[in-house]
Parts: C-alpha cells; sequence; structure tokens
C-alpha cells in the first residue's frame, strides 16, 4: 500500500472544520464547521469508459453551503440509501451511533468509556466488553463495517472502538470476546472503515519524541489489526476522515481545508521476459491471471480455481512465480491434498509454482506456511512469513535445453533451504563443506522443527544475485551469501522496513519505511 496527499480545498473565511462525511454511493462530501458552516461538495464524476480511480481529475462539480446551523456542526452522517445527510451542532444533544448491517442492534459510546447495545426499539441489551484497557478514557471513534461490499475474509473484524488514548479494539461483532488490540500511539480524534472493510483508518496527532511538537497523522490497519502504513498530513489539527466509495481516496477534515489522499493498494504483478504478469478480476467476479507481453502485443489468460486463492507474484529474467492457497489442483502441477496429517503435526499447504512468460506452469514446491513474502533471482525462489524463510532452486529449462544434464539429473542436484530467522544458520565457510550440504534437505520434520514464533519478527525482504536481505522488525537486517545460503552479517538501523530493495551490484539497499520515507544504506 503506498498513500500520499494529492489535493486540497480551502474553506472561505479560514473557518475550522470540526467534521466530514464522504457518501460512498453518489460521491456528495458533507463537511461541518465552527459558526454554523455546512457545505455539500462533489468532485468531477467519471462516465464509464473515462480514466478513473487514481488517476481520474478531481475538480468540483458542486460546492453548496446550507444554512441553518448557528453553532459548530460537530457530527454529519449521511444515509447513503434515501441520499439523506444528518447533521448535529453544538447547541443540541449529540448521540453518535452506528447501525448494524441486520438493522437489530445499536452502539451507543457513553462519556464513561463503556459502549452499550441497545435493540432497534431502543431497550437496553447489555454492554460491549471493554475492560481489555485501564483505564478506558473517552471513546474517539465507534464505526461499524456494514458488510454492504462483501467481506475481506471470513469471520473479518468489522466493529472499531477507538479512544483517545490511542488504544483501540476491533471485533468481529458486538459479543466478541476476544478483539485484536491496538496502541497506535497517538491522541486519536477519528476512525473509519473503508468501502469493503478490509482497511481501517485511524486519524490523530502523535509527537514524534517527547520534546518535539505533535502532528496530524493517520494510521492505516487491516482488518486483522496489522499495521500497513502512516501517513503525516500538514495543518495544526485534524479532526475527521472519510473513505471514498472506491476506497482509492481519504478525506481529511484539517483545520480550515479539506485535504485528499489518494490510496494505491498492493497490486500483484510482475515483470518477466518483455511480459507484464497481473491479477484481476473479470466479469463473473473469477479470479484470472494475464500475461501481457508489451513486446509482441500478446495476452494470455489464466483462470484460478475459487478454492486456490493467489496470494503473491514475484517475477525475474524469463520466469515469475506465484503463491498460491491450499488445494491448488488448477495450477497444472501439484495436485496434493488441503491438509498434511502426521501424528505431530497438522498443516495447511500452500504451493510456489514456477511460470514462464506465456503462463505455462512448469515445476512447483508445497510449503507448509502461508507466505507474506515472496522474491526471487535467475534461480532462487525465496517465500517467508514473520518467523521463516524458505528458498529453492528451481531447474531453469532454457539452460537444460543447452545442456547434455537430463531432467532428473538437473532436479536431484537441486537443493532447498528452511531457515528460522532466529537461527542465523552457518557461516561462509561451513557452507562450503561436506555436512553443511546435507544440511539443506528440507524434509516435513524441518517445517515442524521452524514453527516458532519469533519476537523479532521478519517485514522485508529482498534478493539479489549474491545477496538476500531479511528485514526484522528492530530494525536489524539479516544477510545472507547466495547461491549457497550462507548467513554473513547484521546491518544495525533504527528503521522498520515496510518494504526494501538491492541495486544492481548488490552494494547498497534502499530501505522503505512505514511513512514511505526512504534510506539509502551502504551495504
Amino acid at each position: 500500500m503506498f498513500i500520499y496527499l494529492s489535493k486540497k480545498i480551502a474553506i472561505p473565511s479560514n473557518v475550522a472544520l470540526k467534521s466530514i462525511s464522504w457518501n460512498k454511493n453518489k460521491g456528495y462530501i458533507a463537511c461541518g464547521g465552527n459558526d454554523g458552516l455546512l457545505k455539500v461538495l462533489r468532485l468531477e464524476s467519471q462516465s464509464d469508459g473515462e480514466v478513473r480511480g487514481l488517476a481520474a481529475p478531481s475538480s468540483l462539480s458542486m460546492n453548496q453551503t446550507l444554512e441553518g446551523h448557528s453553532d459548530a456542526v460537530q457530527v454529519v452522517m449521511w444515509n447513503e440509501q434515501h441520499v439523506k445527510l444528518t447533521t448535529s451542532d453544538a447547541n443540541g444533544l449529540i448521540i453518535v451511533w452506528m447501525l448494524h448491517k441486520d438493522s437489530k442492534h445499536l452502539l451507543f459510546a457513553m462519556a464513561s468509556g463503556e459502549v452499550h447495545i441497545y435493540d432497534a426499539s431502543g431497550n437496553f441489551m447489555s454492554k460491549v466488553q471493554t475492560d481489555f484497557f485501564s483505564p478506558l478514557g473517552k471513546v474517539a471513534a465507534l464505526t461499524w463495517y456494514n458488510g454492504s461490499g462483501g467481506s475481506p475474509a471470513e469471520n473479518a473484524n468489522c466493529l472499531a472502538i477507538c479512544y483517545e488514548s490511542g488504544k483501540c479494539q476491533i471485533m468481529k461483532h458486538h459479543m466478541d470476546s476476544e478483539p485484536v488490540l491496538i496502541d497506535t500511539n497517538m491522541n486519536v480524534v477519528c476512525a473509519d472503515w473503508n468501502h469493503n472493510g478490509s482497511c481501517l483508518a485511524v486519524a490523530g496527532k502523535q509527537s514524534p519524541s517527547p520534546t518535539e511538537k505533535k502532528i496530524n497523522v493517520i494510521q492505516f490497519f487491516s482488518h486483522a489489526g496489522e499495521h500497513l502504513r502512516s501517513l503525516k498530513v500538514p495543518g495544526n489539527n485534524i479532526e475527521s476522515c472519510s473513505w471514498e466509495g472506491g476506497g482509492l481516496r481519504i478525506a481529511l477534515a484539517v483545520d480550515s481545508h479539506i485535504y485528499f489522499a489518494n490510496i494505491r493498494p498492493n497490486y500483484k504483478w510482475g515483470y518477466c521476459s518483455n511480459t507484464v504478469v497481473y491479477e484481476y478480476t473479470d466479469s463473473s467476479g473469477a479470479t484470472q491471471v494475464a500475461f501481457w507481453d508489451v513486446k509482441n502485443m500478446e495476452l494470455h489468460k489464466k483462470k484460478l480455481p475459487s478454492s486456490s486463492p493467489l496470494l503473491l507474484i514475484t517475477a525475474h529474467g524469463e520466469y515469475c512465480c506465484m503463491a498460491v492457497g491450499v488445494n491448488n489442483s488448477g495450477a497444472g502441477v501439484n495436485n496434493s491434498s488441503v491438509i498434511v496429517a502426521t501424528e505431530s503435526a497438522r498443516r495447511e499447504e500452500f504451493t510456489l509454482v514456477l511460470y514462464n512468460s506465456i503462463g505455462t506452469p512448469l515445476e512447483s514446491k508445497t510449503i507448509y506456511f502461508e507466505p507474506q513474502f515472496l522474491c526471487m533471482t535467475k534461480s532462487l525462489v525465496i517465500a517467508a512469513n514473520k518467523d521463516v524463510f524458505y528458498a529453492w532452486q528451481f531447474t531453469d529449462p532454457i539452460k537444460l535445453m543447452s545442456s547434455d544434464v537430463s531432467l532428473q539429473a538437473s532436479k536431484n542436484q537441486l537443493k532447498e533451504w528452511l531457515i528460522h530467522i532466529d537461527n542465523p544458520m552457518r557461516d561462509s565457510k561451513a557452507a562450503s563443506s561436506t555436512s553443511a550440504v546435507q544440511d539443506v534437505m528440507v524434509t516435513f520434520d524441518s517445517w515442524a522443527k521452524a514453527d516458532r514464533e519469533s519476537p523479532d519478527s521478519i517485514c522485508a525482504i529482498a534478493a539479489s544475485e549474491t545477496v538476500l536481505l531479511a528485514a526484522r522488525s528492530s530494525g536489524t537486517i539479516n544477510c545472507y551469501s547466495l547461491p549457497k545460503m550462507s548467513f554473513n552479517n547484521k546491518i544495525q538501523t533504527d528503521i522498520r522496513a515496510y518494504n526494501l530493495f538491492i541495486n544492481c551490484n548488490s552494494t547498497r539497499c534502499g530501505i522503505l519505511d512505514i511513512s514511505g520515507v526512504l534510506t539509502v544504506w551502504n551495504m
């Protein structure tokens, strides 16, 4: 995910804004502020076939002032089904509530920090369990994704309760007794789910250090509570935020301005042999992978079965590799069972499939952890989760055809490595010994031994022909020599990497942090 500010709209007379709401169906933006300010704006709409999303024009097609309030408008909320707007100012009683998709429950945030549940008739039912934090403090945001845009995962979290102290709990439903707990380390002002419940935006003020002035920050979390990105926002006070209907932009009310930030998701794509490989959803809703030869303008498509979700794509040189979910019978290479069971372990299978540039599967490997990171070189595929990484030396069909070595003999020479990030493995000298080479044979027992959580998890990986880098959440970067996979050294930084890059001669690495700041480091 990459996020950047793209537009700024000034409010006349520098009136400070207090609230903002973006109608996800019709595109209207309502904002309220001091002195009874209430405006309804609308960005230019795009007709079918024209440019959409990040490249779409953002000029105003509507700028209407609504008269009626005499004091600060603190709450604005759309009824998207009937295109109605509800507003409330400081002169009246303010009740903030969110209606669940089944239209049976109302949630009220109390001044004490408790959240009460009422039925549709207004009868008190119970309290939401909120004793995970002490003290509770004041509720800054209460937002409930109503499921109208589908669900990002089975039993995904959809209810977020955020406190001014920076503590948040996100829940599957209002009676969830095991919520995901988040500490944003900032003073929370507002929060909002995106159009499909896959991302929660939490805005507030944060101090980089005890001696520095607080700045406006908006943090983005997945439905599982994983911190995705952070964005610094100029101005003195951020007051509210609201997502666009398509989830590619978010509006921020800051002082007397409206800022718009563009969101670029992590698209699944790669480039090999003059071919762009990318995932897309066709008109029937099925997932397909396109292999588009940009030189010859040829397109090859590969439909993936719904039982085998595509997780990651990477590419290098002549080939690409895809990591797919369980039961990958449609890949044409592997038709293994969903679960492997032994007396001591029961593990899900995931498959790494090597393809050429026209979508023909060449080779595959089964792994027993869900890959979160994937990269490759001309001879290696490296997959990792937060604790371990697996390296697979694959057969190069092009080199094989030009040599006298048989396919089976070539495969017998190939190696696999399974390395836990807390075990630096062996040094370069040991890697050249016969005993060390035997150590790279990966068996099912190897997966069981590597199955332990690291206190300093992997957050990014990158590889060149000679070096593999594994960045850890503490800022440490483990360096391994390729292709022997021997541990070399550690690079100590104070940066938690979001992404890693290596230059062409493996002398420098680029470290992109979670705020989008790029640092170049000499290796």
